[in-house]
Protein backbone atom coordinates (compact mmCIF):
# COMPACT_ATOMS: atom_id res chain seq x y z
CA UNK A 1 0.00 0.00 0.00
CA UNK A 2 1.25 3.48 -0.87
CA UNK A 3 2.76 5.52 1.95
CA UNK A 4 0.56 8.42 0.86
CA UNK A 5 -2.61 6.36 1.28
CA UNK A 6 -1.47 5.20 4.73
CA UNK A 7 -0.66 8.80 5.65
CA UNK A 8 -4.08 10.04 4.48
CA UNK A 9 -5.87 7.29 6.42
CA UNK A 10 -3.78 8.03 9.51
CA UNK A 11 -4.61 11.73 9.37
CA UNK A 12 -8.33 10.91 9.08
CA UNK A 13 -8.16 8.48 12.01
CA UNK A 14 -6.32 11.08 14.07
CA UNK A 15 -9.15 13.53 13.48
CA UNK A 16 -11.70 10.97 14.67
CA UNK A 17 -9.60 10.22 17.77
CA UNK A 18 -9.25 13.91 18.53
CA UNK A 19 -12.98 14.44 18.05
CA UNK A 20 -13.90 12.13 20.94
CA UNK A 21 -15.63 14.54 23.39
CA UNK A 22 -13.96 13.41 26.60
CA UNK A 23 -15.51 16.07 28.81
CA UNK A 24 -19.01 15.41 27.53
CA UNK A 25 -18.64 11.64 27.98
CA UNK A 26 -17.27 11.94 31.52
CA UNK A 27 -20.03 14.35 32.48
CA UNK A 28 -22.91 12.41 30.93
CA UNK A 29 -21.92 8.84 31.79
CA UNK A 30 -20.05 9.48 35.02
CA UNK A 31 -22.24 12.16 36.59
CA UNK A 32 -25.38 12.47 34.50
CA UNK A 33 -24.47 16.09 33.70
CA UNK A 34 -24.02 17.79 30.35
CA UNK A 35 -21.08 20.12 31.01
CA UNK A 36 -22.09 22.18 27.97
CA UNK A 37 -25.02 23.38 30.05
CA UNK A 38 -22.89 24.22 33.08
CA UNK A 39 -20.45 27.00 33.94
CA UNK A 40 -18.68 28.37 30.87
CA UNK A 41 -20.23 25.72 28.64
CA UNK A 42 -16.82 24.39 27.61
CA UNK A 43 -16.19 20.62 27.65
CA UNK A 44 -12.58 20.93 28.81
CA UNK A 45 -11.04 20.03 32.14
CA UNK A 46 -11.19 23.54 33.65
CA UNK A 47 -14.96 23.88 33.30
CA UNK A 48 -15.31 20.25 34.42
CA UNK A 49 -13.30 21.08 37.54
CA UNK A 50 -15.57 23.97 38.40
CA UNK A 51 -18.79 22.06 37.76
CA UNK A 52 -18.05 18.41 38.63
CA UNK A 53 -14.93 18.45 40.81
CA UNK A 54 -11.33 17.31 40.81
CA UNK A 55 -11.78 13.63 39.92
CA UNK A 56 -13.94 14.40 36.90
CA UNK A 57 -11.50 17.08 35.74
CA UNK A 58 -8.55 14.70 36.03
CA UNK A 59 -10.41 12.09 34.00
CA UNK A 60 -11.14 14.63 31.28
CA UNK A 61 -7.56 15.88 31.27
CA UNK A 62 -6.20 12.32 31.11
CA UNK A 63 -8.53 11.50 28.23
CA UNK A 64 -7.57 14.60 26.27
CA UNK A 65 -3.85 14.00 26.84
CA UNK A 66 -4.29 10.39 25.75
CA UNK A 67 -5.94 11.45 22.48
CA UNK A 68 -2.93 13.54 21.52
CA UNK A 69 -0.39 10.99 22.71
CA UNK A 70 -2.06 8.11 20.86
CA UNK A 71 -2.38 10.06 17.61
CA UNK A 72 1.30 11.03 17.51
CA UNK A 73 2.54 7.66 18.75
CA UNK A 74 0.54 5.80 16.13
CA UNK A 75 1.94 8.07 13.43
CA UNK A 76 5.45 7.58 14.80
CA UNK A 77 5.11 3.81 14.73
CA UNK A 78 3.94 3.83 11.11
CA UNK A 79 6.46 6.48 10.04
CA UNK A 80 9.44 5.78 12.32
CA UNK A 81 11.91 8.20 10.76
CA UNK A 82 10.19 11.02 12.62
CA UNK A 83 11.70 11.82 16.05
CA UNK A 84 9.13 10.89 18.70
CA UNK A 85 9.11 9.27 22.12
CA UNK A 86 8.13 5.86 20.70
CA UNK A 87 10.66 5.87 17.85
CA UNK A 88 13.61 7.62 19.45
CA UNK A 89 15.57 10.59 18.18
CA UNK A 90 18.21 9.02 15.95
CA UNK A 91 16.93 9.52 12.42
CA UNK A 92 15.12 12.48 10.92
CA UNK A 93 12.97 12.16 7.81
CA UNK A 94 11.12 15.22 6.58
CA UNK A 95 8.24 13.26 5.01
CA UNK A 96 7.82 11.08 8.09
CA UNK A 97 7.99 14.13 10.34
CA UNK A 98 5.40 15.90 8.20
CA UNK A 99 3.01 12.96 8.49
CA UNK A 100 3.41 12.96 12.29
CA UNK A 101 2.77 16.70 12.39
CA UNK A 102 -0.30 16.48 10.13
CA UNK A 103 -1.68 13.67 12.30
CA UNK A 104 -1.11 15.80 15.40
CA UNK A 105 -2.74 18.82 13.81
CA UNK A 106 -5.68 16.71 12.64
CA UNK A 107 -6.22 15.43 16.18
CA UNK A 108 -6.14 19.01 17.50
CA UNK A 109 -8.67 20.14 14.91
CA UNK A 110 -10.88 17.21 15.89
CA UNK A 111 -10.67 18.15 19.56
CA UNK A 112 -11.51 21.79 18.89
CA UNK A 113 -14.07 21.19 16.12
CA UNK A 114 -15.47 17.73 16.84
CA UNK A 115 -17.50 15.99 14.16
CA UNK A 116 -19.51 14.42 17.00
CA UNK A 117 -20.48 17.85 18.39
CA UNK A 118 -21.40 19.62 15.15
CA UNK A 119 -17.87 21.00 14.94
CA UNK A 120 -17.76 22.45 18.43
CA UNK A 121 -15.29 21.30 21.08
CA UNK A 122 -12.68 22.18 23.65
CA UNK A 123 -9.80 24.65 23.62
CA UNK A 124 -7.08 22.14 22.85
CA UNK A 125 -4.69 22.48 25.79
CA UNK A 126 -5.06 18.89 27.07
CA UNK A 127 -4.69 17.25 23.66
CA UNK A 128 -1.76 19.54 22.81
CA UNK A 129 -0.08 18.44 26.04
CA UNK A 130 -0.41 14.82 24.91
CA UNK A 131 1.01 15.66 21.50
CA UNK A 132 3.98 17.50 23.00
CA UNK A 133 4.59 14.64 25.43
CA UNK A 134 4.76 12.19 22.53
CA UNK A 135 7.05 14.49 20.54
CA UNK A 136 9.37 15.54 23.38
CA UNK A 137 8.92 14.73 27.09
CA UNK A 138 11.57 17.36 27.85
CA UNK A 139 9.54 20.15 26.24
CA UNK A 140 6.38 18.82 27.90
CA UNK A 141 8.07 18.83 31.30
CA UNK A 142 9.34 22.40 30.95
CA UNK A 143 5.97 23.69 29.81
CA UNK A 144 4.17 21.84 32.61
CA UNK A 145 6.42 23.39 35.25
CA UNK A 146 5.78 26.85 33.82
CA UNK A 147 2.04 26.17 33.60
CA UNK A 148 1.72 24.95 37.17
CA UNK A 149 3.87 27.83 38.48
CA UNK A 150 1.68 30.45 36.81
CA UNK A 151 -1.46 28.79 38.14
CA UNK A 152 0.03 28.63 41.64
CA UNK A 153 0.87 32.35 41.56
CA UNK A 154 -2.20 33.71 39.75
CA UNK A 155 -4.84 30.95 39.93
CA UNK A 156 -5.60 31.79 36.28
CA UNK A 157 -5.65 28.61 34.20
CA UNK A 158 -6.33 30.47 30.97
CA UNK A 159 -3.34 32.78 31.46
CA UNK A 160 -1.07 29.81 32.15
CA UNK A 161 -2.36 28.01 29.06
CA UNK A 162 -1.83 31.02 26.81
CA UNK A 163 1.71 31.59 28.10
CA UNK A 164 2.85 28.02 27.52
CA UNK A 165 1.21 28.01 24.07
CA UNK A 166 3.35 31.01 23.12
CA UNK A 167 6.48 29.41 24.59
CA UNK A 168 5.96 26.15 22.69
CA UNK A 169 7.45 27.38 19.36
CA UNK A 170 10.51 28.77 21.14
CA UNK A 171 11.23 25.48 22.88
CA UNK A 172 10.54 23.54 19.69
CA UNK A 173 13.17 25.58 17.89
CA UNK A 174 15.67 25.07 20.73
CA UNK A 175 15.13 21.28 20.80
CA UNK A 176 14.49 20.46 17.13
CA UNK A 177 16.28 23.30 15.37
CA UNK A 178 15.60 23.44 11.65
CA UNK A 179 13.16 20.52 11.50
CA UNK A 180 10.60 22.73 9.83
CA UNK A 181 7.50 20.48 10.10
CA UNK A 182 7.81 20.47 13.89
CA UNK A 183 8.48 24.19 14.08
CA UNK A 184 5.55 24.96 11.76
CA UNK A 185 3.30 22.75 13.87
CA UNK A 186 4.34 24.49 17.09
CA UNK A 187 3.51 27.89 15.61
CA UNK A 188 0.12 26.73 14.28
CA UNK A 189 -0.66 25.05 17.62
CA UNK A 190 0.17 28.27 19.48
CA UNK A 191 -2.01 30.34 17.15
CA UNK A 192 -4.90 27.90 17.50
CA UNK A 193 -4.61 27.93 21.30
CA UNK A 194 -4.66 31.73 21.38
CA UNK A 195 -7.62 31.81 18.98
CA UNK A 196 -9.58 29.34 21.09
CA UNK A 197 -8.83 31.44 24.20
CA UNK A 198 -9.89 34.74 22.65
CA UNK A 199 -12.87 35.10 25.02
CA UNK A 200 -10.55 34.40 27.97
CA UNK A 201 -8.12 37.02 26.70
CA UNK A 202 -10.94 39.56 26.57
CA UNK A 203 -11.93 38.74 30.16
CA UNK A 204 -8.30 38.89 31.30
CA UNK A 205 -8.02 42.33 29.73
CA UNK A 206 -11.17 43.47 31.56
CA UNK A 207 -10.07 41.84 34.81
CA UNK A 208 -13.14 39.59 34.72
CA UNK A 209 -11.51 36.18 34.23
CA UNK A 210 -12.39 33.74 36.98
CA UNK A 211 -9.63 32.30 39.11
CA UNK A 212 -9.53 28.76 40.44
CA UNK A 213 -11.77 28.55 43.47
CA UNK A 214 -14.14 31.27 42.30
CA UNK A 215 -17.69 30.22 41.51
CA UNK A 216 -19.24 30.96 38.15
CA UNK A 217 -22.23 33.23 38.60
CA UNK A 218 -23.31 33.29 35.00
CA UNK A 219 -22.51 31.39 31.86
CA UNK A 220 -19.53 32.80 30.02
CA UNK A 221 -19.55 32.52 26.24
Amino acid sequence: MSAYIIAAALIAVSYLIGSIPTGLLVGLYGYGVDVRQQGSGNIGSTNTLRTLGVIAALLVLAGDVAKGFISVSLAGLLFPQAPTLVTGYGGVGIFHSLVVVLSAMSAMVGNNFSIYLRFHGGKGIGITAGIILALSPAIAGILFLIWITIIFITRLVSLASIVIALLFPILTYLFFGSLWPYLAFSILAALMAVFRHRSNIARLYRGKELRLGEAIKEKQL
